[in-house]
Parts: structure tokens; C-alpha cells; sequence
């Protein structure tokens, strides 16, 4: 089966289109949130068609709309005031490799998934972490540490990435992927947790750092064992899986592209306003019969009293502010301490 998809890459450069749900056909759709059911797992996603339509979803907050990442099947090339303009198959770009071909207008100044800074997405699972506009709850995509460099924070990603799936459809489905009883391999693609995050770090090779958590959007994820012996001849090899003649990925629709990135946007931040600040604090006192009273004897000057520990700090957003002015920037933001801890070896 060929989908429609692979027939409009052939009259347009963007060929944006989307795998179905189950036995529904690939096509010009729009994302749908995850619209899993209480089926059983092998039949949970194929009840959308057939006899089982209706069937309750069993799907939590943050796996029905996972981000803003799911609003890429929507047409971006629609012009309603010249019709005849409107550019088909073309919707908005939040992947690095997408349907079509490297010249998908998605990729222009400024890029599609700049529009995904207009949206916030909390973390509420397994409960709400991360409310009024704190990052408690997320990673920082910028896991080096400014000015030392030769830091890296990358545990976080790792754990991003550890339960991370890619789904890639192989052109050696395509007759039957669509197609009941027809026994395939499992279209899921762990993720080479190496490889993706040095693909993330290059961008810090050049001085440069992540601006806004959307930029993930351009930052090749590389399933296990195709990563090669560099940044750039990784993104190369990722090119042929995902469009080229014969690719693991090339049946595969704009919205499974997308998935993995959707998955990660609500989990990630740039700007990180929640700090665990480590103290230690102690009270001194100077012998007075020591003329220097400015100068600290270690080991004769007294240690009357020592505390250590940390704080959790938040700065969050007052949720009993008026909302801003038009244009200007959200506001009053409040601080707050969550938890302190005390070290006591």
C-alpha cells in the first residue's frame, strides 16, 4: 500500500502528511492527541476503526497532549486571501527530518518551532510539579555549566531519553503495515542516548547555547545503531534512514517524526528558576586578646556555631497579578523557599 503522502511528494516539496491510526489511512490529516483505549494493548490503538470505535481511553494528562509539538499536522500553507497561492501538503515543521526533502520552508528564518515559545507546558504528572510558570520538574537542555565547561549535567537527558521511543515505518512494510494478521517487527526505536546528546552538546562547541526549549525541534534524535563516527556524518546517515531510497524511517509520517519531540518539549526548559542552594554558615568569634582582630586564626579564633544544609528555591509567577500590559513581558514574579534540609554528618 502506498500511502497518499508519497503520491504528493511527487507534485510538492513538502509532502507533509501523517500516518494514520490503525487501519485509517495515511493522508492530509491533523494530529490527534494519543487516543489510546482500555483494550488490550495489541488492539488499543487499531479500536479507533473497526467494530471497537468509542472504546474509553486510558490516558492521563501529559500522554494526551503531551506539548504544543502535536499542532505540527496543522496547514501552513494555506493563503485565504489568494486561494490560488495556497501551497499544498505543507504543515508546520517541528523535526529536523521531515516527509519531504532539506528545503521544507519550515527550516527559514525565523524556524516553525519558534512558535512553540508561545505555549507552557506544565509537568503534572505524577502531580502538579511544576505550577505557575516554575521549572521544577524539568532538565535544562543546557547541560554544560557556564563557565566551566568541562562540566556536563547530562544525567537528566539521559533519563529523557532512557524510555524514549522513535517510531520508524521501513519501506520493506509498506505492504503491510496497513494490512490485518500481516505479522510486522516492532516499529519502535530505542534511542542512542550517546549520540542524541552529542548531537545537543555540538551546539556549545561554538560558544553557543540553547535559547529556548523549542530548539530541541532541530536537533537530530538518533535511534540505536545508526549513529556513525561523528556529529556531522551522524546527521548525514540520519538523512538516507529517514528519506533515503531504501531508509528505515521513510514511510513514516510527519506526526510520528514528530513524536519523539513532542514527548520531550513539556520535559525540558532553558531558563531554569528553581535552585537547590547548598549552605554552610557559622558563627565566629576572635580571642580578645588578639591584636589582629580582622585576621581569622584557623584552629585558635572559636567555632561557636555551624549549620549546613540546602534550600529549594522557586521563583514563580503571583497568580494574584493583574495579567501584563499587551507586549510586555510576564510579571510580577515571586520567590519562595519549598524545602530546607539540614546536613548533619
Amino acid at each position: 500500500m502506498t500511502p497518499i503522502g508519497q503520491t504528493a511528494t511527487a507534485t510538492s516539496p513538502f509532502g507533509d502528511w501523517d500516518t494514520g491510526p490503525g487501519f485509517a489511512s495515511d493522508g492530509a490529516q491533523i494530529n490527534l492527541p494519543d487516543a489510546g483505549t482500555t483494550n488490550a494493548p495489541l488492539s488499543a490503538y487499531f479500536s479507533l476503526t473497526g467494530g471497537s470505535v468509542g472504546a474509553p481511553t486510558q490516558r492521563t494528562p501529559n500522554a494526551l497532549v503531551p506539548s504544543p509539538v502535536i499542532f505540527g499536522s496543522l496547514p501552513a500553507g494555506i493563503n485565504p486571501t489568494a486561494p490560488a497561492q495556497s501551497e499544498p501538503w505543507r504543515t508546520l515543521l517541528f523535526c529536523p527530518y521531515p516527509a519531504g526533502d532539506a528545503t521544507h520552508p519550515g527550516f527559514t528564518s525565523p524556524p516553525d518551532y519558534l512558535v512553540l515559545d508561545n505555549f507552557w507546558m506544565p509537568v503534572v504528572e505524577p502531580y502538579a510539579i511544576s505550577g505557575t510558570m516554575t521549572t521544577t520538574g524539568k532538565i535544562n537542555l543546557n547541560d554544560q555549566i557556564a563557565p566551566f565547561t568541562y562540566l556536563h549535567r547530562s544525567t537528566g537527558l539521559h533519563a529523557l531519553l532512557n524510555d524514549l521511543r522513535i517510531p520508524a515505518i521501513p519501506t520493506s512494510m509498506a505492504a503491510k503495515y496497513k494490512t490485518a494478521g500481516s505479522p510486522i517487527t516492532s516499529i519502535w526505536k530505542t534511542v542512542d542516548e550517546n549520540a542524541t546528546i552529542a548531537q545537543i552538546e555540538n551546539r556549545f562547541s561554538t560558544g553557543d547555547a540553547y535559547l529556548c526549549e523549542g530548539e530541541i525541534c532541530s536537533v537530530p534524535i538518533v535511534p540505536l545503531g545508526t549513529a556513525s563516527t561523528s556529529v556531522v556524518a551522524t546527521k548525514t546517515a540520519l538523512d538516507s534512514f529517514w528519506n533515503g531510497s531504501s531508509g528505515g524511517g521513510r514511510l513514516t509520517g510527519d506526526n510520528l517524526r514528530e513524536l519523539p519531540y513532542a514527548q520531550l518539549y513539556g520535559r525540558l526548559t532553558t531558563r531554569s528558576n528553581s535552585y537547590t542552594v547548598h549552605v554552610r554558615v557559622q558563627v565566629l568569634k576572635k580571642l580578645t586578646g588578639d591584636p589582629n582582630q580582622n585576621v581569622w586564626n584557623e584552629g585558635v579564633d572559636l567555632v561557636l556555631g555551624d549549620w549546613r544544609g540546602s534550600y529549594e528555591i522557586e521563583r514563580y509567577l503571583d497568580p494574584a497579578a493583574t495579567a501584563p500590559a499587551s507586549g510586555q513581558p510576564l510579571g510580577p514574579y515571586k520567590f519562595r523557599i519549598v524545602s530546607s534540609r539540614r546536613f548533619a554528618p
